[in-house]
């Protein structure tokens, strides 16, 4: 996805979001966009353009706004952080599994899509420590512990004006590859 989609997003989520954070859903239908709108989807896009030095007055009226509305209605925010972040572990638990069971598997298109739900994970975990109880933040651990068996290293995943915004340190799964096949 490019910067401008990545901006549009967000700007629509900003223009949206009363309504998105006093609604039950955890995917928001944005006008504008046809990417559904998720907190943690929010926090990641801002940090991507951000990491990419865009730099405007739109977005830097959109940051306001979401930061805004993430604390007027923190507990519907972190409801749907903490529901977010539930789907996202095991989305990610998941394709780890399928990628240990089925080397190769991994290199589908599948991996950047999955790439991003971790990052989300991340960024979550950043804005809202508590985001995953103790059970759950081991839970991701294990599957950390896991991928990093099955995957070697690659370029950075992402648009490389993005890269240092996400340090290898920090975000080391958007810096490897499933490996391809299993060793003989």
């Amino acid at each position: 996805m490019d910067i401008s989609a990545r901006l549009a997003y967000v700007k629509a989520m900003a223009d949206q979001i009363k309504g998105y954070m006093l609604n039950d859903q955890l995917y928001g239908q944005l006008t504008g966009t046809a990417i559904e709108g998720t907190v943690g989807r929010t926090l990641l896009y801002l940090r991507q353009l951000y990491a990419a030095d865009v730099t405007t007055d739109d977005l830097a009226e959109a940051k306001t706004a979401i930061e805004n509305a993430l604390d007027k209605w923190q507990v519907q925010a972190t409801d749907k952080a903490q529901r977010e972040a539930v789907v996202r572990l095991r989305d990610w638990e998941e394709y780890v599994d399928k990628v240990v069971k089925e080397p190769g598997y991994g290199l589908a298109a599948d991996y950047p899509r999955l790439a991003e739900t971790r990052t989300i994970l991340h960024v979550l975990g950043d804005h809202m420590p508590d985001v995953l109880d103790e059970m759950q933040r081991n839970a991701l651990a294990s599957v950390d512990t896991t991928f990093r068996a099955v995957s070697q290293a690659g370029d950075f995943l992402w648009e490389a004006d993005l890269k240092s915004g996400f340090p290898q340190a920090d975000y080391w799964w958007l810096y490897v590859r499933p490996i391809e096949e299993a060793e003989e």
